[in-house]
């Protein structure tokens, strides 16, 4: 008995070796159903290679605090450091934030940063509006402590907007508490 090769499916394995050969080279790699364009960064200078650029800090009435970008982040890499100096009324008078991203009502979107603090504390982290009437929507507070721990704040945008910020926030809570983040994007899921 003589068995044929059928020339089907040999054809079949080249073309479809030849369609994901060519999506691979063509850097269209898909992962979890979107492209690698759609799953950027949308923070910009999320590693703090550039320090505090696209970054703002912002210090209410009598709260202050110093910042400074060191490369004492997980595996070296650049930190923001925050040191209070100064407390206010209210623990959310110091904030550090970045506005830009534009999010879609009802996606998904996942805020991942490492942070640690001097000591056992926490931090809040808000999806807001940067305009009248800042609403923040979305915001979860996290524990902390003196380990670098990595962190996932998911929500689900409750607006779109085009000029909204991401926000770390009551950070002034006791005078010489210092906060390192690092490493921080805001990607969709």
């Amino acid at each position: 008995m003589k068995i044929k090769k059928s020339k089907k499916s040999y054809t079949s394995f080249n073309r479809n070796y030849f369609l994901v050969m060519l999506l691979l080279i063509s850097g269209i790699l898909l992962t979890n159903g979107q492209t690698v364009a759609q799953v950027k960064n949308m923070l910009v200078n999320g590693n703090f290679a550039d320090g505090i650029k696209n970054w703002g800090v912002e210090q209410n009435g009598d709260a202050t605090c110093q910042t400074d970008f060191v490369k004492e982040g997980p595996d070296g890499i650049t930190a923001l450091r925050l040191k209070v100096l100064t407390i206010a009324d209210k623990a959310w008078k110091i904030q550090f934030y970045q506005t830009g991203p534009k999010v879609e009502k009802g996606k998904i979107y996942d805020l991942t940063f490492w942070a640690k603090s001097d000591r056992t504390s926490n931090i809040k982290v808000l999806c807001a509006m940067n305009h009248d009437p800042w609403e923040h929507g979305t915001g979860e507070l996290f524990p902390i402590s003196t380990k670098w721990q990595q962190i996932h704040f998911i929500f689900v945008a409750p607006w779109t907007d085009d000029n909204m910020r991401i926000t770390f926030t009551d950070l002034g809570n006791a005078v010489g508490q210092i906060y390192w983040l690092a490493n921080c994007s805001l990607l969709t899921k």
